[in-house]
């Protein structure tokens, strides 16, 4: 896959930076990037906000 990335340093003193991956328009690695992936299943139950008390 070949991506292109550009870091942005936030202008603060505690140095955090943003990193975006872009893939070319159009070529295979945009594609896979849109493809839909598999995720492991949760360790843990997700209880619905509105069941919690």
């Amino acid at each position: 896959m070949d991506l292109t990335f550009e870091t942005l340093t936030l202008p603060s003193p505690s140095g955090q930076r943003f990193i975006t991956y872009t893939a070319e328009a159009g070529s295979a690695s945009e594609r896979a990037l849109r493809e839909p992936t598999q995720v492991a299943p949760r360790a843990y139950p997700v209880i619905p906000r509105s069941a919690e008390r």
